[in-house]
C-alpha cells in the first residue's frame, strides 16, 4: 500500500470515530440539555467530516505528481 494511501486510509477511519463520538455526544446533550457538550459534539462532529473529505483531494494530488 503506498504512503500517501495508508494516511488517507488513517485520517478516514479518525473521521468516522470523531464523527461517531461528535454524534454521541450531540445524543447525550440532548438529553441532559448542557450546552457545553452540545458544542464539544459539533465541534467533533465538524472535526471528522473534515478528517473524511479533506485528505482525499490532498492524497490524490501527490499520488498524481509522483506518478508524472
Amino acid at each position: 500500500m503506498h504512503r500517501n494511501q495508508r494516511h488517507g486510509l488513517l485520517a478516514t477511519i479518525l473521521g468516522i470515530l470523531l464523527g461517531g463520538l461528535g454524534l454521541g455526544l450531540l445524543r447525550i446533550a440532548t438529553v441532559l440539555e448542557d450546552y457545553t457538550i452540545l458544542f464539544l459534539g459539533f465541534v467533533l462532529l465538524a472535526w471528522g467530516l473534515a478528517g473524511l473529505f479533506g485528505p482525499t483531494r490532498h492524497v490524490e494530488r501527490e499520488m498524481a505528481a509522483e506518478d508524472a
